[in-house]
């Protein structure tokens, strides 16, 4: 009797795992097929008392916000085939990103701007980074989304920042004499 309810028992797994492992291999076929490019992004802001610029390009720097302004990043996305454009984020910025625009769809050598947004607002003082996923996939399906790794970013509206400061930042540059400024000799 107890040999029976073995049986039954690794019959009902090995179908159990084989439902799974069929699951999960039309998953990444789906995924494989409809995704026509997809390309990771890291991005960071400081939260300070102060303001500050970072104009390196090897991510998406906000630079230092102070809590009640906003920074903003564009982003350019060329795709080689037309397909529908998804962005997510992942990580401790997820929750304070922003986008202003993005286009639902974009054309084949088709070279699109979308502008991120840093908008903090009571947030602790500290660093905050996100791996910021944009996806071109061939079909707009809600299943491909669940697929997608991070939390979908929202669109706010220009209006919407309206209540938030723009930082205000400018540069004072004292005129050098000719005489005075550095020169470089062979």
């Amino acid at each position: 009797m107890n040999s029976k309810k073995v049986l039954i028992f690794l019959i009902s797994l090995v179908v159990i795992l084989t439902i799974i492992l069929i699951s999960f291999l039309s998953v990444s076929e789906a995924q494989k097929n409809n995704v026509i490019a997809y390309k990771e992004y890291n991005a960071s802001v400081k939260i300070d008392n102060y303001i500050g610029i970072n104009v390196d390009t090897d991510k998406l720097y906000f630079g230092t916000v102070a809590n009640g302004d906003y920074g903003k990043r564009a982003l350019n996305v060329v795709s080689s085939e037309e397909g529908y454009l998804y962005v997510t984020s992942q990580g401790s910025l997820e929750d304070y990103l922003f986008l202003l625009n993005k286009p639902e769809k974009i054309g084949a050598g088709e070279s699109v701007s979308i502008d991120f947004v840093v908008a903090p607002k009571n947030m602790s003082l500290g660093e905050y980074d996100s791996v910021i996923r944009v996806f071109v996939l061939r079909k707009k399906s809600k299943f491909l989304r669940s697929l997608l790794i991070g939390k979908e970013i929202e669109i706010i509206k220009s209006d919407e920042l309206k209540g938030i400061s723009k930082p205000k930042i400018s540069l004072e540059i004292p005129d050098i004499p000719e005489e005075k400024r550095p020169t470089i000799q062979n």
